[in-house]
């Protein structure tokens, strides 16, 4: 888990992008409910896949492999969240793959529950491969979780690739010297959700080609935004008392 300073230190990078013009932004899985800015809706593959309860109306079984054809995947920076609920403890000893691009050998991304208990994503570029990892061996079967992976750049330079679990920054090789996929010279570049080896649900996908919106100015704020529109909420409490007035 990274500190504060860490956290502030990303905001201030997101926080330094130009005003976005009015143009797709997003790209959200026809499962999504959310209502996000400038986004376009990826439609439903000719294979579906089966359709289940969601942590916001209505999400989707990963029993096999599908494409989205998101069409905004950019090389020097983006954002895919989404939510999983697994049918399998992270002890299980098992592989889990939820979410590919490209080939993560050599030019791609993949996020996957590896048989060490260790939540991985992968990301890999004609140059070199990078790996930010998290232990999720303590996550119980029929528990939802958000998972965001970032890629970032400043300066038009890599910076390093983040991995976020509940609204948490796990893990991120944050340093010069990164290099990130490369859609142009993929012969896929669709985003495959799913997999046999997936036995999870998966719910609000949304891809980002920025780190940031009109109203967010910040990966930071952006993520907890999306985190709390979008969670499994059962019940809201709410507090009587005034806040920040």
């Amino acid at each position: 888990m990274y500190n504060l300073s860490f956290l502030l230190c990303l905001s201030v990078i997101t926080a330094s992008v130009a005003e976005l013009p009015n143009e797709i932004k997003a790209s959200v899985a026809w499962f999504t409910n959310a209502s996000i800015e400038n986004s376009v809706r990826m439609e439903s593959p000719k294979d579906p896949l089966p359709v289940s309860r969601g942590t916001f109306g209505d999400g989707v079984n990963l029993t096999h492999a599908v494409p989205l054809d998101s069409q905004i995947i950019k090389r020097d920076k983006g954002m895919i969240s989404f939510w999983i609920r697994p049918n399998w403890n992270g002890n299980d000893g098992k592989e889990h793959i939820l979410l590919r691009i490209g080939d993560p050998d050599v030019n791609g991304v993949l996020v996957e529950k590896a048989q060490s208990g260790m939540l991985r994503y992968v990301m890999s570029s004609p140059e070199k491969t990078a790996v930010a990892r998290a232990d999720v061996s303590q996550w119980e079967v029929n528990e939802w979780h958000q998972i965001v992976i970032v890629w970032m750049s400043n300066n038009d330079k890599p910076l390093g690739t983040v991995l976020w679990i509940d609204k948490v920054a796990v893990a991120g090789p944050i340093a010069s010297g990164n290099t990130f996929l490369d859609p142009e010279k993929m012969d896929d570049n669709r985003i495959w959700i799913g997999e046999k080896s997936s036995n999870a649900l998966m719910d609000e996908l949304i891809i980002r080609n920025e780190l940031r919106t009109e109203l967010s100015p910040g990966q930071i704020d952006v993520i907890y935004r999306d985190y709390f529109r979008t969670a499994p909420y059962e019940s809201i409490e709410i507090d009587p008392e005034p806040s920040r007035i």
